[in-house]
């Protein structure tokens, strides 16, 4: 029985969850800074470490940086069960121009014109590209593949400033020598110049051990291209997950994930909806709902089964009301490490039990 203790009430009484028991085992974490989000993300990394399940972070807050972390978790990284990469240093070696699984289930794959428009979804958030660029970005795309498969993403992005300087050398009248043309070629460069994207292709996830943590550090980089390269890997997890990943458990941990595509056809939508099939469970964490998810992105967040709510803003006190009546009015007066659970954990005769209560987070050791 894989168990994990999420919390204890204020008498010591231990909240557990029963993996093999819970279907939906999604979470989301949520608080004003400093009211204790990030120890407890810590905290349950440990405890899903102690059932056996890898853990997957990616942090792009530095909240994970060494010199945040508890102790046990440096000590974790010392003997090699945290496992570090920091992206900026190291680069990344995913490859974005895969075709991704529209539905595991039925089998369906994404068709080519999916993939380039997707890898020109990752270019306009990495480049701050306009609408119009982005179109001119996968015409090239489309134009250089005419009847050939996609190249690594590196290899895709050499090509594509290969083109537009042919373009402009020519001095040709198209939309590649134009305006647009000459900002796309100049942001395109200077992202290669930073040699994110490794050709040599790396599987992460076939390093990742259970019992251990995998973190990924996105930091240093600015938020534009720490959101596209976030991105990048969770498609490439999710793919990689849903194929090989053979159904078990795993813990997935993104810190303000706000900063994320959380609409229809993202793969932050896809993996709430689809992730516990295949054994992912995700877990979000963020500083407030009210302000940075609009109503169809908080319909997606219900897809969570657990709550776990420090200190909430004024905002999101008042939209809770309608979830947890009275309970809502004491949000206000919570002190840092307090927090109100929702979730469906271990009763005392072992059944699952629905809950809504203030707790605390136990010590890390």
């Amino acid at each position: 029985m894989a168990v994990i203790k999420i919390a204890e009430m204020k008498n010591g009484v231990p909240l557990r969850m029963d993996l093999d028991k819970i279907r939906n085992r999604h979470g989301l974490i949520s608080g004003d800074s400093g009211s204790g989000k990030t120890y407890c993300t810590e905290y349950l990394c440990m405890q899903w470490c102690k059932a056996k399940s890898p853990v997957l972070v990616l942090d792009y807050s530095g909240s994970f940086k060494r010199n945040q972390l508890e102790e046990p978790l440096r000590e974790m990284e010392d003997i090699g069960v945290l496992r570090r990469e920091v992206i900026y240093t190291n680069g990344l070696s995913v490859n974005p121009a895969l075709p991704q699984m529209k539905d595991v289930e039925e089998n369906i794959l994404e068709k080519k014109a999916d993939t380039i428009m997707r890898v020109a979804d990752i270019l306009k958030k990495a480049l701050n590209l306009t609408a119009v660029q982005k179109n001119i970005v996968y015409r090239i795309i489309s134009d250089i593949y005419a009847g050939r498969e996609l190249d690594s993403f590196n290899y895709i992005l050499e090509n594509i400033i290969q083109k537009l300087l042919e373009e402009q050398e020519a001095g040709m009248n198209s939309i590649y020598a134009g305006a647009n043309g000459i900002h796309i070629l100049n942001k395109m460069q200077a992202l290669t110049d930073q040699k994110i994207f490794l050709n040599e292709q790396e599987v992460y996830w076939e390093k990742m051990q259970d019992g251990a943590i995998t973190l990924m550090d996105f930091s240093y980089f600015e938020a534009s291209i720490q959101q596209a390269l976030i991105e990048a890997v969770l498609w490439d997890f999710w793919n990689y997950w849903t194929n090989n990943g053979k159904r078990r458990n795993i813990m997935v941990l993104l810190d303000e994930f706000q900063l994320l595509e959380f609409g229809k056809g993202s793969v932050l939508e896809l993996i709430l909806t689809q992730g516990r099939k295949h054994g992912i469970n995700l877990w979000l964490s963020t500083q407030a709902i009210v302000g940075n998810f609009d109503k169809k992105q908080q319909k997606n967040l219900s897809q969570v089964a657990t709550r776990i709510i420090f200190k909430p803003s004024e905002e999101d006190i008042k939209m809770l009301r309608d979830s947890y009546g009275k309970n809502a009015e004491r949000f206000s007066g919570m002190r840092r490490g307090e927090c109100f659970i929702d979730s469906e954990v271990l009763g005392f005769s072992g059944e699952t039990v629905s809950i809504k209560t203030f707790a605390v987070i136990p010590k890390i050791y």
